[in-house]
């Protein structure tokens, strides 16, 4: 439909032609290249790149599914040069570009991987196993907050909603304001911990909209305005946004993706 409506259009912007290679979400199916080549045709001038997306490279080791897709990619693009039309050529995103150096082509469309992460532990453990170079990715940024209330809870108290967390010994919590609201996922409740002072501090009782409570009783000297490590590294301690993602049961593409976007950012 949209390849229609360009078609349709009296002042064409450029365009990239897709084709579905396999992942049956956006693109020109293969078998209709001939049904579309001479509107193509007509369009030629207009038309500036070919590009496709594989579906299935970051969570296997093997990767023959891709392998199908990438030999789809390359007959398509045969035959429009054989047609006459010179397209720039794209098919990779991090995972591929990072294990399939023959699907590089003129442009790579790194994404998660220009923020120095994984796509997968599964496609770092491809890349290791398959490539001779080295290459090694530096996260790009850190999630920050500070200690908003320092707050005693005795034994046997209930913390949070739902009173999910139950006390077992006196405790000494930390209240953070930072809550699903700016994109911390409720799910990780009474699961994943923070880091202060270079040390792991258990998520205690449900995450709130703006806040959530963690266990400093073993810490000493901790009070308000405290800085609070939620992704990034404090010491010899690191947390990753796959492991708030392992925590979530979901992907860390959602956890950096849902960040909410008033949370201030600094550049250093």
């Amino acid at each position: 439909l949209m390849l229609a409506e360009w078609f349709a259009l009296k002042t064409k912007p450029r365009a990239h032609l897709k084709i579905d290679t396999g992942m049956s979400r956006q693109g020109f199916l293969p078998e209709t290249l001939d049904e579309i080549l001479p509107d193509l045709k007509k369009n030629k001038d207009r038309l500036v790149g070919l590009c496709s997306h594989f579906s299935n490279v970051e969570d296997v080791l093997d990767q023959s599914y891709a392998l199908q897709q990438l030999a789809t990619f390359e007959r398509v693009s045969k035959r429009l040069k054989d047609e006459g039309f010179d397209l720039m050529e794209h098919i990779s995103a991090s995972s591929s570009a990072l294990i399939m150096p023959k699907a590089r082509f003129a442009i790579s469309r790194i994404g998660i991987s220009l923020y120095g992460m994984w796509p997968s532990r599964t496609n770092q453990l491809s890349f290791m196993q398959s490539q001779s170079e080295k290459i090694e990715l530096k996260t790009a940024m850190r999630w920050m907050t500070e200690v908003a209330i320092v707050k005693k809870v005795n034994s046997g108290q209930f913390i949070g909603y739902g009173c999910t967390y139950k006390a077992l010994r006196n405790m000494t919590i930390a209240v953070l304001p930072v809550g699903y609201y700016e994109g911390y996922p409720r799910i990780a409740s009474n699961r994943g911990h923070v880091l202060i002072q270079g040390e792991q501090c258990p998520i205690v009782g449900r995450i709130c909209m703006n806040m959530m409570m963690v266990d400093i009783s073993h810490l000493s000297n901790i009070e308000v305005g405290t800085p609070v490590t939620l992704i990034g590294r404090d010491g010899t301690e690191t947390i990753e946004a796959s492991n708030i993602g392992d925590w979530a049961e979901t992907i860390h593409y959602e956890i950096v993706t849902q960040l909410n976007p008033a949370i201030p950012k600094e550049l250093s």
